[in-house]
């Protein structure tokens, strides 16, 4: 089990940093400040987010045989791994809307998606999913509830 759980650890911290290096690679290049490049950043974030919850704390909980339902540590998991993939799935559906908007040319649509349209659509939307999963942080059961409600 602890092989595996190295093996987890392990796979998660790479790609951890493989999203990482593409974040900062896209906020260091000036010319990739658009809307679409925005929304891929987050992505890059929420996916750390994500292989954190599902990777990292799985498998250094199975190297340390610390799988207690009631740690500070599952609770951690469940909350990091069901908002990342939230996270992802919203800025997936993002890049989407702002590549189709842009090939459409749809003049209401892109008067939006500036600068502070984007910033308020990301503010709006890591306030509301962090606020959404906050419970899985202090309930005390929420491993049994995250397993059992069908959030994966």
């Amino acid at each position: 089990m602890q092989a595996l759980g190295i093996l987890y650890a392990t796979g998660g911290i790479v790609a951890m940093a493989l999203n990482i290096f593409v974040a900062i690679f896209m906020c260091r290049d000036k010319s990739m400040r658009n809307p679409t490049q925005i929304f891929m950043i987050q992505l890059a974030i929420s996916d750390c987010m994500a292989l954190f919850g599902f990777w990292v704390l799985p498998g250094f909980l199975m190297v340390t045989d610390a799988w207690d339902p009631d740690s500070f540590w599952i609770k951690l998991m469940a909350y990091s791994d069901g908002a990342g993939y939230r996270f992802a799935a919203y800025f997936m559906l993002f890049i989407a809307f702002s590549r189709w908007a842009a090939i459409a040319k749809v003049q209401s649509v892109l008067s939006f998606l500036n600068k502070k349209g984007v910033l308020m659509i990301s503010v709006l939307l890591w306030t509301v999913i962090c606020a959404v999963y906050s419970p899985f942080l202090y309930y005390p059961d929420s491993f049994q509830i995250y397993g059992e409600s069908g959030f994966y």
